[in-house]
């Protein structure tokens, strides 16, 4: 039978764990103690003297602990157990600070710089103590009742003593500690190396002496006391004999203001209310005699009300906003998601009582860029889109996919501007029908707004020679009131949202959510969200970074808008494509011969149709203009001829009719294609159209208008006149043939 080898031959056996355990703390007690016993001393006297350096080790420990246990809001258990907790913790306590108590006990200064050992009544009354007589202070929670003690007997020795010590030079201090420390370690040193620790402290109180008191530590009591003592003597209204009891009576400040555990006390006397004028009054007092910030706790129950001044806690880090922020598509077709805020994610609500929206910005910050995010959600939810902009490169990111159509030319977007009204007369007439829940949203979205206004209505006055105000600005202003109804609602992009550009304060408010990205003046502001709107502090130069809010609400957020542009055109590919004829620049086939005399009885609108009057060679298709014909059809001919199906083409009146011939509508197409140039004053004066300076023109502008006298009509956009140069160049001609000015006869 084989028996299991456990052990080479001639091996000892393994000892049992436990019982070597109990051999090892053994043996390492007994060499502890060995060597505890070979460095004391021998003699009788060095036992005494080492008995007395533990006491005082042990009595040092024990008020170190006591200190911790109550800052931590610990009370020590009572008999040995407590005793063994509080040296611990003043065990810890002086391992934290060894360094900087070892130095400040060689160098001679104070080892408790706080409020109970060093106040500005040590430094200011040096031989004079708080009336013995006062009242006691009343004990509050914590240890704030430590900044005035209020022992029943404390008497001007006590005080005395304490500011005697506090006040000593820090050579004196230092000699003293170290004289003591020499005398109790002489007998394990012997005589000699007695002597030389003796030589040693010598050289060292020598030093201390001429080192500069500034540079051995701070004495912010001494520094900052005499001058916030004087002010709060008129702050606190203190009488001559209330003055007599000294400032350590009534101010408490610690060496170093800067210790995070610093704590400034003032006593308050009976007859001060704390109002809040008298507090501020305080606060202000504390804030420009001394230095940092701090924060009042004050407790006025009682016979002893005093207020205790801490370091204000450090502010928490504002939040950050992600840099970039991709778009994520809603569920909900009338919850638009924008991008996220310190809130959350933010969406615009376009089912309330203000569908519409907009968003402000300069050039380059991304205003076109988040015009991009309604396009594609309202797609998504089967929404046709048409897009306005006089910028060429605008919507390239969309443009060409099925559901967006983009119109660039000034007359194209009237057209466009003109069938969105009439097709939302229309919807809104089917209201309550298969027909009209069967149909789909629309979403027109303008971009570059004051460009837009600005082109209309240059075509409107030196095209169409027309006179008075445009109705373009009408057909806008009753989509904007009725467009939710229908469904039908817009989206403006501009670069500020003065009132001069939508015509009036009414039409822009109904604007309701408004978005700013990038910076924003505070006129800026002020036009997008009111004069009374606080303004919100955000990064703009961060970007795609801005704020969005609603109209007459205060609620104004930080926001990063979300970034779809590298997405956008496969999240339209993905979409349900859209009507024919809507990829081929028709009108809705819903518009029918009422909805059309209805809108030529309110507006005006049916010349400004695709195929009316003044829009013949017009075509709402993307890229995509219908060439001009070579003679024009009677104005007799349905508006709707190429656009609409044939029997809502037969149901157009005859007396919708227009009065224009051909001769006008060529006078049209040619101003289209000529595109006039207009100027504004500024602009006319650097091209020198104006022989004299913007500054002369103006005046001479204000001085003829004063005097009654005509001056250019021009067209008015965002609050800037433009002329034309030949207006201009006529005007001028006229004023400068006449001498006086005054005196000029009306044009």
């Amino acid at each position: 039978m084989l028996v299991p080898i456990d052990r080479l031959p001639g091996q000892a056996a393994p000892p049992d764990s436990a019982h070597h355990s109990v051999r090892l703390a053994g043996d390492l007690t007994e060499d502890a103690v060995g060597w505890l016993v070979s460095v004391l001393p021998r003699s009788e006297s060095g036992l005494t003297a080492c008995a007395v350096v533990a006491v005082l080790l042990v009595g040092v420990l024990a008020r170190i602990g006591t200190a911790r246990l109550e800052d931590e809001g610990k009370k020590p258990k009572e008999g040995l157990a407590g005793l063994g907790d509080v040296l611990l913790a003043g065990l810890a306590a002086a391992l934290d600070q060894l360094p900087g108590l070892g130095w400040r006990f060689v160098t001679g200064q104070l080892l408790n710089d706080g409020p109970k050992e060093h106040t500005a009544g040590d430094v200011l009354d040096r031989h004079s103590a708080p009336d013995p007589e006062a009242a006691p202070v009343e004990k509050s929670s914590g240890r704030l009742h430590q900044m005035f003690p209020g022992r029943k007997n404390a008497g001007r020795r006590d005080a005395s003593r304490r500011s005697r010590w506090a006040t000593w030079p820090c050579a004196v201090r230092a000699a003293i500690r170290l004289g003591i420390l020499t005398a109790v370690s002489s007998p394990l040193l012997g005589p000699v190396n007695t002597l030389a620790l003796a030589g040693f402290v010598a050289l060292a109180v020598a030093a201390i002496a001429l080192v500069p008191a500034g540079r051995r530590g701070k004495d912010d009591a001494a520094t900052y006391g005499p001058g916030l003592w004087g002010a709060l003597v008129q702050v606190l209204r203190l009488s001559s004999e209330e003055q007599e009891r000294g400032s350590g009576h009534w101010l408490r400040l610690p060496a170093d203001l800067s210790r995070d555990g610093a704590r400034i006390g003032v006593r308050l006397p009976l007859h001060w209310l704390g109002s809040e004028k008298e507090r501020g009054a305080l606060a202000h007092v504390i804030h420009s005699r001394l230095p940092g910030q701090w924060v009042a706790a004050y407790d006025q129950r009682g016979i002893s009300p005093h207020v205790v001044f801490a370091p204000k806690p450090p502010e928490a880090p504002e939040p950050e906003l992600p840099t970039r922020v991709e778009w994520v598509p809603s569920e909900d077709p009338s919850r638009v998601y924008l991008g996220e805020t310190h809130s959350g994610s933010r969406y615009v609500d376009t089912a309330t009582e203000t569908p519409h929206w907009g968003i402000s910005g300069g050039t380059g910050d991304g205003k076109t860029t988040v015009l991009l995010i309604p396009a594609v959600h309202g797609r998504q939810h089967g929404a046709l889109v048409d897009c306005i902009t006089m910028k060429a490169a605008a919507f390239k990111d969309i443009e060409g996919e099925s559901g967006i159509r983009v119109h660039k030319s000034g007359r194209q977007a009237v057209a466009a501007l003109a069938e969105f009204y009439v097709s939302m007369k229309a919807a809104e007439a089917l209201q309550g029908t298969p027909e009209g829940d069967a149909l789909p949203g629309r979403i027109l979205e303008i971009d570059e707004f004051a460009s837009f206004v600005k082109s209309a209505k240059i075509w409107w006055k030196y095209g169409l020679k027309g006179k008075g105000m445009p109705p373009f600005e009408a057909w806008f202003h009753m989509i904007l009131m009725q467009g939710r109804s229908a469904n039908h609602k817009i989206v403006v992009g501009a670069h500020t949202f003065t009132r001069e550009i939508f015509g009036d304060t009414e039409t822009r408010d109904l604007i309701g959510t408004k978005g700013i990205v990038g910076a924003a003046s505070n006129p800026k502001w002020g036009v997008t969200y009111g004069l009374d709107a606080p303004r919100v502090p955000y990064k703009h130069e961060v970007k795609g970074r801005g704020v969005i809010g609603v109209t007459g609400s205060p609620d104004i957020e930080e926001i990063q808008y979300a970034y779809i542009t590298p997405y956008a055109r496969g999240y339209l590919q993905q979409c349900k494509p859209a009507p024919d004829w809507h990829a081929r620049g028709e009108m809705a086939p819903w518009i029918s011969g009422a909805a059309l005399q209805e809108a030529e009885e309110e507006l005006a609108i049916a010349d400004f149709l695709p195929g009316g009057a003044f829009m013949r060679s017009v075509s709402l298709a993307t890229s995509r203009i219908t060439p001009a014909p070579t003679t024009s059809s009677p104005r007799s001919e349905p508006v709707t001829s190429h656009l609409t199906s044939p029997d809502v083409a037969a149901a157009v009146p005859a007396d919708v009719a227009s009065h224009q011939g051909t001769h006008h509508m060529q006078e049209i197409e040619q101003a289209e294609e000529a595109q006039l140039p207009v100027f504004s004053l500024r602009e006319a004066c650097e091209a020198g159209i104006l022989p004299v300076s913007y500054d002369a023109a103006r005046k001479r502008v204000e001085r003829a208008r004063n005097a009654g006298a005509d001056v250019p009509e021009g067209v008015t956009v965002a609050g800037t006149p433009y002329y034309t140069a030949k207006e201009l160049t006529t005007w001028w001609t006229y004023i400068t043939a006449i001498r006086n000015v005054r005196s000029i006869p009306t044009m």
